[in-house]
């Protein structure tokens, strides 16, 4: 399966182990903007612009860690706009519901995942497994995945 990352600078890591785990697990990255250093000519911000807009339409999903920047939520409305499934991994459920929600985190096309793991990449990969076998992605805290070891949803609480 075919994914974008989308996140902050500050989160260059977090997305380099996240791209790290999927690509192990045979999925493709469809571009990498942390490779590309923190562009800040005119020249620079739109071939990188353009180079992540590039990858958003053409990735099957589009992974967005929050918190996220401005570019995070271009890259979103993107998706977004051209009906690309997201799956949304907040810190907290309230930053997903907190004093100033962001309308377009509740798309239809739109999963939710809260919760702080060092198993994230993990996580994502078994959901892209799910997702190329056609099964629906439910929305859920973290912690209740790893604490049933990725057995399969059972619908029982976590929903956003």
């Amino acid at each position: 399966m075919k994914f974008y990352i989308a996140s902050k600078f500050e989160n260059a890591a977090q997305v380099q182990a996240v791209r790290d785990v999927l690509v192990a697990a045979g999925h493709t990255h469809t571009f990498d903007w942390t490779r590309c250093g923190l562009a800040t000519s005119a020249h620079e911000l739109a071939e990188v612009g353009a180079a992540e807009m590039d990858g958003v339409a053409a990735a099957d999903v589009v992974i967005v860690l929050l918190p996220g920047g401005f570019g995070t939520h271009v890259e979103l409305g993107a998706a977004n706009a051209l009906g690309i499934p997201v799956l949304l991994v907040a810190p907290t459920e309230d930053d997903l519901k907190g004093a100033k929600p962001c309308p377009f985190y509740w798309n239809a096309n739109v999963r939710r995942f809260w919760g702080a793991s060092d198993r994230l990449g993990g996580f994502l990969a078994e959901r892209l497994a799910r997702m190329e076998q056609g099964h629906m992605v439910e929305d859920t805290p973290l912690k209740h995945i790893f604490d049933t070891i990725f057995t399969p949803l059972s619908g029982k609480g976590g929903r956003a």
